[in-house]
């Protein structure tokens, strides 16, 4: 066969796709999402979204998914005529539910890994709004750390597990001092008494 005579129509991956849903399948996600009472059209729209977030960034991953990706060959499902907008109000639907798929995501994890989760890394960060954002009560002008002062903000606040993964996530306005912000986040995280807490500079006051 000689190799420099094949064409190639319509090449999609499936690489991070397989790995993707493995994943997903391993930790029980689209099942949680169903119990959330989250229907079967929004569960695709974000698995397509998450797994395509993986691949590209930003709105690229939009692109990825309906033009190189071979994701929904494999639960059979057309990403191609997929709306953008349905991506962004799969976004939508999980930070509605975000607490509790953060928390029961992080038991599963822990299960799976034995993790310990003594050691916490906290940190924030903010990102901008193009326009005006009038409707969101927390944007708001601040110290941009992408030197965007002309821009409202809001405020991203992490916590991560001594082994890197998500223990919990807040927004908050994009004016709030750091130190303020630690003692909200730390609530409820069932940490152990004398926990040790990672922080950087802006943060440990």
């Amino acid at each position: 066969m000689d190799v420099n005579s094949l064409e190639l129509t319509r090449p999609r991956s499936v690489a991070v796709e397989q790995v993707g849903l493995w994943s997903m399948q391993q930790l029980g996600f689209m099942a949680l999402l169903s119990v959330l009472g989250i229907n079967a059209t929004q569960i695709t729209a974000i698995v397509g979204s998450i797994i395509a977030r993986m691949a590209a960034p930003e709105l690229a991953a939009y692109g990825w998914l309906g033009t190189k990706s071979g994701l929904g060959e494999l639960p059979d499902v057309d990403y191609e005529t997929m709306p953008l907008m349905s991506l962004y109000r799969a976004s939508d639907v999980l930070w509605k539910h975000h607490t509790v798929i953060e928390q029961r995501l992080f038991e599963r994890v822990s299960d799976l890994f034995g993790f310990s989760t003594t050691v916490t890394l906290y940190d924030l960060t903010n990102t901008y709004f193009e326009g005006e954002a009038t409707t969101n009560g927390k944007a708001k002008r601040g110290r941009s750390k992408e030197k965007h002062k002309d821009c409202p903000l809001v405020t991203l606040g992490l916590v991560l597990d001594g082994s890197g993964f998500v223990r919990s996530s807040q927004t908050f306005v994009g004016n709030v001092a750091e130190a303020g912000t630690l003692e909200v986040m730390l609530k409820g995280l069932n940490a152990p008494k004398g926990a040790l807490v990672v922080m950087d500079a802006g943060i440990a006051t």
